[in-house]
């Protein structure tokens, strides 16, 4: 799935809307900070991201990398 920032993704069971994306910049600091809410959008109760197919989120940006 892809979305934009702000924007909440539905793939069934999550809900996953990213906050806020910041590139770090302290000393010594590399990368991405990405700040994301992840909610069980399903009526089951007790589901883990790990016991439902869930494998993380990737940072794209628009030059692909």
């Amino acid at each position: 799935m892809e979305g934009k920032l702000g924007e909440w993704l539905f793939n069934g069971v999550w809900r996953l809307q990213v906050k806020s994306i910041e590139k770090q910049t302290e000393e010594g600091a590399q990368g991405w900070k990405v700040v994301v809410e992840i909610r069980n959008g399903s009526k089951f109760n007790g589901y883990a991201p790990g016991g439902t197919g869930w494998q993380g989120a990737s940072l794209v940006l628009a030059d692909g990398n």
